[in-house]
């Protein structure tokens, strides 16, 4: 999972995306990377873009990042206002390191879908690196209310409200999400950090 060092000196780093997906185990024969519909009917160059897009979070070599990457631009410059190409397209910014271009298409994102799940939770991790730490927190609540299932924005949110010094609500978040994902080895470290609260 893709982590940047947050800003505030501490040992801490927040993590993007908030929607895992279930690696690919690497196979001995080679594959193209051309992806192919499967559907009789016809792809979008849209379909396509967030198809590859999809396969950037699980193949994350640097050629399928910039194949999804120029797709997703190419479909976004003729067709801005498309959340969920904003979404995706902000995230191949942040594995490329275009992080200004990636929070700007987070917000664009948001504008057009308040509920864009990968927005709130990258922007909420943006902002916290910037030190915005109360504007995150408020980014990955609205994403936990929408799915609470979700681990990397609990992990973050948790992390924050212990740097802000409120231990319990952060071990009352952790233990919510360690509820829904028992076998984090994240989540039980930062527990275990956080440590019993008196």
């Amino acid at each position: 999972m893709q982590q940047r060092a947050s800003t505030d000196g501490q040992h801490t780093a927040f993590t993007d995306h908030s929607i895992r997906r279930v690696p690919v185990a690497p196979q001995d024969s080679p594959h193209s990377n051309e992806l192919v519909a499967f559907w009789p009917t016809r792809a979008t160059d849209r379909d396509y873009a967030l198809a590859y897009a999809d396969e950037s979070w699980t193949h994350t070599d640097p050629a399928t990042i910039k194949l999804a990457h120029d797709k997703l631009q190419n479909v976004w410059t003729r067709s801005p206002g498309d959340p969920a190409v904003a979404a995706q397209l902000a995230y191949t910014c942040d594995l490329i390191g275009d992080y200004q271009k990636a929070e700007s298409l987070y917000r664009e994102a948001l504008k057009a879908d308040p509920a864009n799940l990968i927005a709130l939770s990258n922007l909420g991790t943006h902002l916290a690196r910037n030190g915005n730490l109360a504007a995150a927190n408020e980014l990955w609540q609205k994403a936990l209310a929408i799915n609470p299932g979700l681990e990397a924005p609990a992990r973050n949110l948790a992390t924050s409200e212990y740097q802000l010094g409120h231990e319990r609500e952060a071990l009352d978040t952790v233990q919510r999400s360690l509820s829904l994902n028992p076998d984090s080895a994240a989540l039980l470290k930062l527990q275990k950090q956080i440590g019993p609260i008196k």
